[in-house]
């Protein structure tokens, strides 16, 4: 699963703007962090869970979202609709892959249609292992559709896909159609549209979506420490986990034991 693909700049290099920045102060932090990560049980927890099935099942799944994707604390709050970081970095990864300028996707817009249709952080995670599907097998779809209306099918054929069992759990076309603001007939085509293109190929192993939360995990950590100015324990644990940052670590650590 390579979505950083997505995030190439027009030189084919990654554009982590702040990430020269942090580095340095980052990484020396990140030296007692490696001490308090063997010595602190939770921690044992919290790498049991990147497994990609998680040993704790779905309580553990839920905690490790809440926490890693600011969703919050709440448990008695449902996981059913896109947290702030998580609609940015939808927002700018529907962008690189539909990059029509028609029908441009904003925030606004993330945030109403994951209100209104009850998006969960699974359907996301779907939805884009789809999308890099497209970006792979069928690219000429994408330079056609809109930001927005990719954002819209692809959460809604995710959705079917997770939650629509048909009996008690069922997913219509015309309530995602008023979540979109876009008529019942468009959202029709829109999926037949979106089915072909994907070849139907709908089916995922649960390794790939265990793939997507961890680099969404990473993304979230990363753009919400740099503009905060400072991370998060958390956050540098995510970071941690990242081959782009493993390697700064690497190369800081080589050039203290020099």
């Amino acid at each position: 699963m390579d979505l950083d693909g997505l995030l190439l700049d027009e030189e084919g290099a990654f554009a982590l703007s702040g990430f020269q920045e942090f580095t340095v102060s980052l990484l020396s932090r990140l030296a007692s962090l490696v001490a308090l990560e063997a010595a602190t049980p939770f921690c044992v927890d919290r790498i049991c869970a990147l497994a990609w099935v998680p040993r704790g099942g779905h309580q553990q799944l839920s905690d490790r979202v809440r926490k890693r994707l600011y969703y919050g604390w709440d448990k008695e709050s449902a996981l059913d609709n896109l947290s702030s970081p998580v609609a940015d970095i939808a927002v700018e990864l529907l962008q690189k892959a539909a990059p029509s300028p028609i029908r441009r996707l904003q925030k606004k817009y993330v945030s109403h249609v994951s209100r209104e249709a009850c998006i969960s952080p699974c359907s996301m995670m779907l939805a884009l292992v789809y999308i890099e599907r497209l970006r792979h097998r069928n690219p000429e779809y994408l330079q056609q559709i809109s930001s927005s209306d990719l954002f819209l099918i692809s959460m809604m054929v995710a959705s079917k896909y997770l939650y629509d069992e048909g009996e008690e759990e069922e997913v219509f076309n015309d309530e995602w159609s008023a979540a979109g603001k876009v008529e019942v007939q468009t959202m029709n085509t829109l999926e037949m549209n979106f089915l072909r293109a994907i070849d139907w190929s709908l089916y995922t192993d649960p390794k790939e979506l265990f793939e997507v939360l961890s680099w969404l995990e990473g993304r979230v950590a990363e753009k919400q420490g740099i503009q905060r100015g400072w991370f998060t324990y958390t956050d540098l644990c995510v970071l941690m986990e990242q081959t782009l940052w493993q390697q700064a670590w690497g190369q800081f650590y080589q050039q203290v034991a020099k």
